[in-house]
C-alpha cells in the first residue's frame, strides 16, 4: 500500500516527487475517461442515425467533417491520457499546465461537439451535459484545495461557453422553437456555469478533507514528518514523532537516488553498528525499517542545539576551557567506539553535536556513523578499494595515502583538527582544492594554534600539535590517553557545566536551530517490523 502525503496542492512545488506523478496519473486517466465518452458518444448518435434517420440526413453526416469530430477529440485525449499516466511528468509548471489544457481542452471539445450534432440536438445542451462531466470527473478524481479547483473550472468552463455561446446564436431555429437571445444563452450559460464550478468546488473540498482523514486514521504505527532539519551526502534528517509514543525523534532517510545495493548496505551498516554503541555521548538510535517505497530510514534521538561548525561560524572560535570540555565528551564516545573496533573515518566540526539535554548545556553527541568501519575490516563491496573516504579538510595522511589500512589513531588525528578549528575558527589545512588540501596533510606542517589565536595556553597547543603528528606512532595513541590528557588540562583551566549554562544564557541568540531551507516533507512512514531488512547479511 503506498502512502501519499496530503499537501496543500498536489500540483504546487512544495508537494513531493510521489505526489506530483499521483497526480499525473490521476489526470492522465480523467483525460482517458473524457477519450471513452466522447467515442462513446460517436458510437452511440452514429447509431441513431443509421437506423432512424432519413437517407438524406445519413449521407450529410457520413459525408461530412463534423462526423469525425468526436472521433478526432476521442483520439486526441487518448493520448493526452497515455503521456500523463505513462510519462509522469513531476514538474510542477508542467503538471500546471496539464491541469489547464484538460479543463480548456474538455470545455472547447464539448463546444466543438454540440456544433458537430446541431442537427440533431441543441449545441447549448449538449456543451452542459459535457462540460459538467468534465469538470466534475477532475474534481473526483484529483481532490485538492477547492481554490484551485474552481480557479480552473472557472477558466475552462468560461472559455468553452463563449465558443458554445456564439455558435448558438448563429443557428437557426427549428419551427415553432424561440430562436435563441444573447440574454437567453448567457443566462444559461451563467446559472449552469455557477452550479457547476460551485459543485466540483464542494466535491473537491469534501474529497480532499476525506483523504487527509483517511491518512490520519493510517498514521497508527507510523512516523508523522513534520519538517526537515538538514542533509548530508547519503540521507536527509527530518524532525518527526511517533503517534502511539508521542515522543519527539529525528528520523534519517536514505536519498531515494542513492538507493543502489551499496549505498543501501552503507546506510544499514550505520544503523546497525551505532546501535551498538551505549555512551551517552553518541547519539542514540530507536528504530528502522523501511517505507512501503522501500526507502530504508532509521530513528534516532532529536538533538535541541547546533554542531560545532554552526556554533564556530556563528560565535567565533571558543575558549580553550570550554573547547577542553566539548572535546573531553567527544573523546570518550570514540573511546568506546574504538574499544569496540569501530573506527569513525569522519570525525569533523559538523559531526559533534553541541546539544541542550534539560538544564544541561554544552552535552556533545557523535553524529554520522556512516562512514564507520571495524579495524579488522578489509575492503569490502561497500567501498570502492583506495578510494578517498571522509572530509579532506579533517582527514589523516594515512586516510589519504592508504584508506583501507588504518586504524583508531586517525580518528585521532581528525580529532586535533576539529579541536584546532574549535579554538581558532580555522580549518588546520585550507586549499583551492582537495588535492591542495591533502598535500598539505601529508607534508606541511601546521600553523602553531597560538599564532592564529594568542589565547590558547601552551599545555593545550602541545595536546592539539599532539594530534596532529603525521606519523601514527609519534601520535597519541588511544581515545583514553587524550581523555586522560584534558582532564589534566581541566585541572589548570576549569570549565564546569554552570558555565556551560552561563554561557547559553549569555549568548541565547546563537543557539537558535538552523532553518531549513526546504520545507518538502516524505510520505509518512509506516514502522514495520516484519519489513527490517536482515542486517547481518549485508554488514561486516
Amino acid at each position: 500500500m503506498r502512502h501519499v502525503s496530503i499537501q496543500a496542492d498536489p500540483l504546487s512545488k512544495h508537494a513531493s516527487a510521489e505526489e506530483r506523478v499521483w497526480a499525473s496519473a490521476r489526470l492522465g486517466n480523467a483525460a482517458l475517461l473524457m477519450a471513452g465518452l466522447f467515442g462513446a458518444w460517436w458510437l452511440l448518435i452514429t447509431a441513431v442515425i443509421t437506423v432512424n434517420a432519413p437517407p438524406e440526413l445519413r449521407q450529410w453526416r457520413f459525408g461530412t467533417l463534423e462526423h469525425w469530430v468526436d472521433v478526432v477529440l476521442a483520439a486526441s485525449f487518448v493520448v493526452f491520457g497515455l503521456a500523463l499516466r505513462f510519462g509522469r511528468p513531476t514538474r510542477p509548471s508542467l503538471l500546471l499546465g496539464a491541469d489547464f489544457v484538460y479543463a480548456v481542452g474538455a470545455c472547447l471539445g464539448a463546444a466543438w461537439h454540440g456544433w458537430s450534432w446541431s442537427l440533431t440536438q441543441p449545441p447549448l445542451q449538449s456543451y452542459i451535459l459535457i462540460a459538467t462531466y468534465a469538470l466534475v470527473l477532475r474534481a473526483a478524481l484529483l481532490p485538492g484545495p477547492p481554490k484551485r479547483t474552481l480557479m480552473v473550472g472557472f477558466i475552462g468552463w468560461t472559455v468553452g461557453a463563449g465558443l458554445v455561446g456564439t455558435l448558438d446564436l448563429g443557428l437557426e431555429a427549428p419551427p415553432g422553437v424561440p430562436t435563441p437571445t444573447i440574454g437567453m444563452v448567457v443566462g444559461a450559460v451563467v446559472i449552469w456555469g455557477g452550479v457547476t464550478v460551485g459543485l466540483t468546488g464542494a466535491l473537491s473540498q469534501i474529497l480532499h478533507g476525506l483523504r487527509r482523514k483517511a491518512q490520519a486514521a493510517e498514521q497508527l504505527g507510523q512516523y508523522v514528518i513534520e519538517s526537515k532539519i538538514a542533509e548530508g551526502g547519503m540521507g536527509v534528517v527530518y524532525r518527526a514523532r511517533h503517534v502511539l509514543l508521542r515522543r519527539a525523534t529525528a528520523l534519517k532517510l536514505l536519498k531515494p537516488e542513492l538507493s543502489d545495493p551499496v549505498s543501501v548496505a552503507r546506510f544499514e551498516r550505520e544503523v546497525r553498528l551505532t546501535s551498538q554503541l551505549r555512551h551517552p555521548n553518541t547519539i542514540a538510535v530507536h528504530d528502522f525499517g523501511q517505507t512501503p517505497e522501500g526507502v530504508f530510514y532509521f530513528a534516532m534521538e532529536l538533538l535541541e542545539g547546533l554542531d560545532l561548525q554552526t556554533l564556530v561560524d556563528r560565535q567565533g572560535p571558543l575558549t580553550a576551557p570550554r573547547a577542553l570540555y566539548i572535546f573531553r565528551q567527544a573523546a570518550s564516545a570514540l573511546v568506546e567506539a574504538h574499544e569496540a573496533g569501530l573506527i569513525h573515518r569522519d570525525v569533523k566540526p559538523s559531526n559533534l553535536y553541541i546539544s541542550s539535554a534539560g538544564p544541561v548545556k554544552d552535552w556533545v553527541k557523535v553524529l554520522d556513523f556512516g562512514l564507520v568501519r571495524k579495524t579488522d575490516a578489509k575492503a569490502t563491496n561497500l567501498s570502492v578499494a583506495g578510494a578517498l573516504v571522509g572530509t579532506p579538510l579533517y582527514m589523516s595522511p594515512e586516510q589519504i595515502t592508504h584508506p583501507d589500512d588504518i586504524d583508531a589513531r586517525s580518528d585521532l588525528y581528525a580529532l586535533g583538527c576539529t579541536l584546532y578549528f574549535a579554538l581558532t575558527g580555522t580549518p588546520v589545512f585550507d586549499g583551492e582544492s582537495i588535492v591542495e588540501v591533502c598535500a598539505s596533510h601529508l607534508r606541511d606542517e601546521p600553523v602553531p594554534v597560538s599564532v592564529r589565536n594568542p589565547d590558547v595556553p601552551l599545555p593545550v597547543e602541545r595536546l592539539v600539535r599532539s594530534l596532529l603528528e603525521k606519523d601514527p606512532a609519534e601520535r597519541r595513541q588511544t581515545a583514553e590517553e587524550v581523555v586522560d590528557a584534558i582532564d589534566r588540562l581541566l585541572d589548570q583551566l576549569p570549565w564546569t557545566a554552570r558555565d556551560s549554562v552561563k554561557a547559553w544564557e549569555r549568548h541565547a541568540e546563537l543557539y537558535k536551530p538552523v532553518e531549513a531551507t526546504d520545507s518538502s516533507r516524505p510520505s509518512g512512514l509506516t514502522v514495520d517490523l516484519g519489513a527490517r531488512p536482515d542486517l547481518g547479511s549485508t554488514v561486516r
